[in-house]
């Protein structure tokens, strides 16, 4: 059995990153960008007004309390005018300045009258509501890193810079395979001895809230030769297979065996945590392979934990960021030794771990909104101190 950062190490190592396709901006919206993308020109292009006002140059109309305008100036206009010493034009938000101004007074400072304006305002300074050529972006300035989601402002950025398409990483194809002989689905009715297959929609929803739809979805039995059937005919259509249950040491659990004779090489097999001990993980050519526990709580702790971090690493996306935070202790028992990992309810800068904490149990889960780490070599006596939180009502991607 290993521990949780070599566990995470080995995870990181194996997984490789997907080859990238060029995709048009409009349909790149949550894409995850594979190369650095830097601006092709200066922003703004030109100086403009950031203003409905009047542009003028501030040294020769600093005294001045009237003024003749001598012109107009809308944005989209691209006559390059240039402004008479001593006079203004009339110009609105994001026009283009003519040569000679340097500053914008507002409208709201000026009374206008027939070709004149009279300036009502002693606060004027050079260089007022102009947004000089270039003050956003410089030319060959970065603008997104490799590995960056592509947001709706992501994608606004991309194309003020005249961008129309973009090279991303490719979706992973990822496939779950369930198994029990005590599943059923949803809209069945459920007699003793069996339970709905929360385990499916469970992780289901986990991949669509990171932007992505399985695969396929199949289930099996307790039944090692079904088991290892259904794994042998999609396990090469994947670039990564989820497999919930069958992985402890039970009479029924084949999960693991049905692994290995389909060619898997198991990286590793336990963890030294809770829950999740019996996380499965392995490969089989250029597919991982995540063997999750049954349990609901202990098989979405692994795959926040661990499935998360390798689809992250194909993405080119670094880990996520856990936040350092201090705790309120609760009854669980923390024993030394063993890493934890426990639902909690975080708020500012605290973190109330929440009760019912058994692997079988997800109304913690839904309750709560992180996942707090304490380590094995971080179990004070009396209370907790300092932990790691994930955050869950963030998404993942």
């Amino acid at each position: 059995m290993i521990s949780v950062n070599e566990a995470k190490e080995l995870v990181h190592a194996h997984t490789e990153r997907l080859p990238s396709a060029t995709v048009a901006i409009s349909d790149a919206v949550g894409c995850i960008l594979s190369e650095d993308i830097h601006a092709n020109f200066e922003y703004p292009f030109f100086d403009q007004s950031a203003m409905d006002g009047y542009a003028y140059n501030y040294e020769s109309c600093q005294n001045k309390k009237v003024i003749e305008v001598t012109d107009e100036i809308a944005a989209g206009d691209t006559r390059e005018l240039t402004l008479e010493n001593g006079k203004c034009v009339r110009i609105y938000t994001g026009a283009l300045l003519p040569e000679g101004a340097d500053s914008v007074i507002i409208q709201e400072k000026v009374v206008p009258d027939a070709k004149l304006i009279q300036v009502n305002a002693g606060d004027l300074k050079k260089g007022d509501n102009v947004r000089q050529k270039g003050c956003q972006t410089k030319k060959s300035e970065r603008l997104l890193l490799s590995g960056t989601k592509l947001t709706p402002a992501a994608i606004g950025l991309l194309v003020t810079f005249g961008i129309h398409e973009v090279n991303v990483f490719t979706t992973p194809r990822v496939g779950i395979i369930t198994t029990g002989n005590e599943l059923v689905y949803p809209g069945e009715p459920l007699r003793k001895g069996q339970v709905y297959n929360s385990g499916t929609f469970m992780l289901l929803s986990a991949l669509l809230e990171g932007r992505m739809e399985p695969a396929f979805i199949l289930h099996s039995g307790d039944d090692t030769e079904a088991i290892k059937n259904t794994i042998a005919s999609v396990i090469d259509n994947c670039d990564l297979l989820l497999i919930s249950g069958g992985m402890s040491v039970g009479k029924y659990d084949h999960g693991r065996s049905a692994l290995l004779a389909c060619g898997v090489q198991e990286i590793f097999y336990k963890v030294n945590q809770r829950p999740g001990k019996v996380l499965f993980f392995g490969k089989k050519d250029q597919t991982l392979v995540f063997g999750l526990p049954g349990n609901p709580a202990a098989s979405l702790t692994c795959f926040y934990e661990y499935v998360t971090l390798s689809i992250r690493k194909m993405y080119g996306m670094p880990p996520i960021q856990k936040q350092k935070i201090d705790a309120v202790p609760s009854g669980t028992i923390i024993k030394p030794g063993v890493t934890y990992f426990l639902k909690g309810k975080v708020d500012g800068s605290h973190v109330t771990i929440l009760s019912d904490q058994e692997s079988f149990k997800l109304n913690s889960f839904a309750e709560g909104n992180c996942l707090v780490e304490i380590t094995e070599n971080n179990h004070p006596e009396k209370k907790i101190n300092v932990v790691h939180v994930n955050h869950l009502d963030r998404c993942w991607m």
